[in-house]
């Protein structure tokens, strides 16, 4: 694998931050956890997350705006990478931050348990 662009979110600090991936391993130190998932939303992002973040209390949720009108919420950090080439490698974010932020909403939910 070659180096490739990520941008990842911290939906606790609310911060973005520009990252380079250069093997599978760095999505969980990215992620901070200990298996991954990825999901495609359109073909040329895709965003992986904490296979495990809906069981993780006290992972904020954040809701994606995707192009199609479409939503979908995903708990914890999230790293944006762009698509898959032909031979279904990664490719890198091509776009800017300020293109994401118009995607990811904040939400007031948060994983736990009610008592």
């Amino acid at each position: 694998m070659s180096k490739i662009r990520a941008i990842k979110y911290d939906p606790k600090t609310k911060i973005y931050s520009e990252e380079v991936i250069t093997n599978y391993k760095d999505y969980s130190k990215l992620l901070e956890c200990r298996t991954f998932d990825v999901i495609m939303p359109t073909s040329d992002m895709s965003i992986y997350i904490d296979d495990e973040g809906l069981f993780v209390e006290g992972n904020e949720v954040t809701q994606i705006q995707l192009t199609d009108g479409r939503t979908t919420q995903l708990a914890g950090i999230l790293v944006f990478t762009g698509g898959v080439d032909r031979d279904g490698e990664t490719l890198g974010f091509n776009g800017e931050i300020e293109e994401l932020k118009t995607l990811v909403q904040e939400t007031d939910l948060v994983v736990g348990y009610e008592e």
